[in-house]
């Protein structure tokens, strides 16, 4: 057994009370108090429903029904209700909103005059129907995907707003307005539900498969050539010319001459001899040996001349013997230093010369550089990236907007919902990457360097003179130093590796796919016929066609291959043999 709040009696009593308040004949009365607005919460597309009940409360300022007290005159008693419906301020149907909602509480009362309930958001269930005198509709639920709108329920007959249609779900059509009562003066039709947008589109999917890289290139095949061996060059030319020894002479012998360089050094000129009395006589000194020019050996080095002296207590000293000439280029050997000049005094101190230092031997000839390794080869490209993106799938078509209910006798007709926007066309998928290139082949090694040839020998060390004194007190001279024997030719340096091959080039990638077309916009719904004195609902718009997708990014193009490795240095040739160092020359005797 359902439990109302009042007794049923109670019911009863306010009914009969609520319809002879609403027809019978009253007194003139004072607008009654505003309270706060509590009417329910409309969509934007449900302006006229419970906002526009009255002229100037939610409603065009050119409607028809913009009356005053003025502008009517009655001339017969007013009902108490319909009075305040006619010449109460506009925001009196907020109030008159939750009055109703009382009396929906009521038994028995609320077949009468109760409000529409309200169609939950997200099921589309159409909004109640007011009650058969008094009430404003409900407002019907929105719909979820794929689901319409529901409908807005009609108004009291003599009084109340139809509910506005509910918003359409995704690609769905919104609902239509409820009717105002038929006999109800101002009763407004409700509005159109909003059609829902199209559901937007799939996006493509990107090209499969990976392209083929390209192929490392070659690896160089011909490793460069052994470097020819150094070779001593052969002699030529004219040979070089000997010098012109010392004149001798009772005190002081005269200096040689040195030898010229050429084809076999020429051999220097020896000291002048120095034999006679007086207190020292000296040997002229030996000149040093030509050079040997390329192949040749140098010339041996000019002796010092000897010295004898006879005179009492008389000094001789033995003129130095000169350095040997250097030999050439090539395994040639050094001239020997020229031998210290004998001394002897009869009476006095003898003091023998000093031997040259023999020349040194020339350096053996280089070894020729290895030659250069072949180059590695390309790397091949990358191979183009062929699996374009697919296309993106067509937006949906959106819902058509709900049509407007139809309005009371002055009332206008409820406004026509919005068409929906058609859904956004899927985006293209990416197209496929190109391949990358191949890595450049190893240049080949170079080769090895040429033996360098052997280096000369050192000239001997001239001999020191004999000294040769009175009582045994003669000085031998200081024999000279040999020449050092030269180092063999440097080895050639080994050859350049070959250079790496160019890496190969990346493909090119793929086109994507093109973005789907956007999907229909959708009609509007059709404006509510007003009363027989209203004007109809205002006219709703077309739903504009959805965006095309974006075109899906093109495949990346592949890396470069790198450029291949050079070749390894060949090594270098191996060095030519060192000549042999020229023996010291003897220290002379002493005696």
């Amino acid at each position: 057994m359902r439990k109302y709040i009042y007794p049923c009696a109670t019911g009863i009593a306010i009914a009969g009370t609520g319809v002879a308040l609403a027809f019978g004949a009253g007194a003139a009365q004072a607008a009654p108090a505003l309270a706060p607005p509590l009417s329910p919460t409309v969509s934007a597309e449900s302006a006229t429903g419970l906002q526009c009940m009255m002229v100037g409360s939610g409603c065009s300022a050119t409607s028809a029904l913009q009356v005053n007290a003025s502008a009517l005159t009655l001339n017969a008693p007013t009902p108490n209700m319909l009075a305040a419906a006619m010449f109460s301020p506009g925001g009196v149907n907020q109030p008159l909103y939750g009055l109703i909602g009382i009396a929906g509480q009521i038994p028995i009362v609320n077949i009468f005059i109760a409000n529409g309930t309200n169609g939950a958001a997200g099921t589309g269930v159409n909004g109640g129907r007011a009650g058969l005198l008094i009430g404003y509709g409900g407002i019907g639920g929105s719909g979820s995907t794929g689901l319409a709108g529901g409908n807005g329920g009609a108004g009291g007959l003599f009084f109340g707003n139809g509910g506005g249609g509910g918003a359409g779900g995704t690609s769905a059509a919104g609902g239509n307005g409820g009717n105002a009562g038929s006999l109800a003066l101002f009763g407004h039709g409700g509005s159109g539900g909003t059609g829902g947008n199209g559901s937007a589109g799939t996006a493509g999917t990107a090209g499969g498969g990976t392209a083929a890289n390209g192929v490392t290139g070659t690896t160089g095949t011909t490793i460069g050539s052994t470097g020819s061996d150094g070779v001593n060059p052969t002699p030529s030319g004219p040979a070089g010319q000997p010098g012109v020894a010392g004149a001798t002479n009772p005190v002081l012998g005269g200096n040689g001459t040195a030898g010229t360089d050429g084809n076999g050094g020429g051999e220097g000129g020896a000291g002048g001899a120095a034999d006679g009395a007086a207190p020292v006589t000296q040997g002229g000194l030996g000149a040093s040996g030509g050079n040997g020019t390329a192949g040749a050996n140098g010339g041996a080095g000019g002796a010092g001349g000897e010295s004898t002296n006879t005179a009492a207590g008389g000094v001789a000293l033995g003129g130095n013997g000169a350095n040997g000439g250097n030999g050439g280029t090539g395994n040639t050997n050094g001239g020997a230093g020229g031998a210290g000049g004998a001394a002897t005094s009869t009476t006095g101190v003898g003091t023998g010369g000093t031997g040259g230092n023999g020349g040194n031997g020339g350096t053996g000839a280089a070894g020729q550089a290895g030659g250069t390794g072949s180059a590695g080869g390309a790397g091949t490209n990358g191979a183009n990236g062929t699996n374009a993106g697919t296309n993106g799938t067509a937006g949906g078509p959106a819902g058509a907007g709900g049509n407007g209910g139809t309005g009371g006798l002055f009332g206008s007709g409820g406004a026509a919902g919005n068409g929906g926007t058609g859904g956004t066309g899927g985006v293209g998928g990416a197209g496929q990457a190109g391949g990358n290139g191949g890595t450049g082949g190893t240049g080949a090694a170079g080769g090895t360097g040429g033996a360098g040839d052997a280096g000369g020998n050192g000239g001997v060390g001239g001999a020191g003179g004999a000294g040769t004194g009175a009582g045994g007190t003669g000085v031998g001279g200081v024999g000279g130093t040999g020449g050092s024997g030269a180092t063999g030719g440097p080895g050639g340096a080994g050859g350049t590796g070959g250079a790496g091959g160019t890496g190969g080039t990346g493909g090119t990638g793929a086109a994507g796919g093109t973005g789907g077309t956007g999907g229909t916009g959708a009609t509007a719904g059709t404006p509510g016929r007003g009363g027989i004195f209203g004007r109809p609902g205002r006219t709703g718009t077309t739903g504009s066609t959805g965006a095309t997708g974006t075109t899906g990014a093109t495949g990346a193009t592949g890396a470069n291959g790198a450029t291949g490795n050079t070749g390894a240095t060949g090594a270098s040739g191996a060095n030519g043999a060192n000549g042999t160092n020229g023996a010291n020359g003897a220290k002379g005797a002493s005696s």
